[in-house]
């Protein structure tokens, strides 16, 4: 982690009049008023402040009374938090506490202030791709979840068992794509999600698993169906669906 002395100490909270007009990275709660999973983040956020990390501007919102701050920003959830850069936004995907937000702080300035990529940064928990993040994918082969928002802890879950399997064998990066949030990036080409739950492999070529979740299902799935390392069982039934390449087990 980068220690904080390396990070900012520009702690406020900014009035519709005042202006974000440089380019120091700046890091943004929105909240409203009588929101109960606010006030949970707002104590994260004040244990955040009281370190003072050193480089960022800390900054809240109250959507109640500065509602074109929150709509120039797109803020679609409360609370929300972004780290701010001239070059780019990140949005916060993690549960409230000072160290996830710590991390977000941490991920988000190799990305956008040092110009790091972060999918290829082994020690990171889980990635969850932003928009911005879609011009990574296609580099490499890679396994993208695609999900629901509500099944975000389940996932996260499964994502980190699935990983830890793979590691060995395939040396796969699996990533998360929130289909709630992103839509329309999950509908088109080349992704055109049409059944959620599913994951696909991204590679020359792109297959789709529809079938249980479980690892050693995607395991058998991928030895058997993609890099083809396995004879399949004859008790599996199998389903190929035109050539799309989608293919369920």
């Amino acid at each position: 982690m980068i220690p904080l002395l390396l990070l900012s100490t520009l702690v406020g909270v900014l009035t519709a009049q005042d202006q974000i007009a440089d380019n120091t990275p700046s890091l943004i709660l929105f909240t409203v008023n009588d929101c109960a999973d606010c006030d949970q983040a707002k104590v994260a956020w004040n244990q955040l402040a009281k370190l003072k990390p050193e480089g960022i501007k800390l900054v809240e919102v109250n959507c109640d009374i500065e509602d074109k701050k929150c709509h120039d920003h797109q803020v679609t959830k409360l609370p929300s938090v972004l780290f701010v850069l001239s070059n780019g936004v990140r949005e916060f995907q993690e549960d409230y506490s000072v160290d996830t937000l710590l991390e977000f702080v941490e991920n988000s300035i190799k990305v956008l202030l040092l110009g790091e990529n972060l999918l290829e940064t082994e020690e990171t928990r889980l990635i969850h791709l932003e928009e911005s993040d879609m011009d990574v994918l296609g580099k490499s082969h890679a396994l993208v979840y695609f999900m629901y928002d509500e099944e975000k802890e389940h996932v996260e879950d499964f994502v980190l068992s699935l990983r830890a399997h793979l590691s060995e064998e395939f040396s796969l990066p699996v990533y998360i794509i929130d289909c709630d949030k992103l839509s329309h990036i999950c509908v088109k080409a080349p992704f055109s999600v049409q059944l959620l739950p599913c994951i696909k492999f991204l590679g020359e070529q792109i297959f789709t698993y529809t079938g249980d979740f479980l690892v050693e299902r995607l395991e058998y799935w991928l030895q058997v169906f993609v890099f083809k390392t396995r004879e399949p069982e004859v008790d599996i039934s199998v389903e190929t669906i035109d050539e799309d390449q989608e293919i369920a087990v």
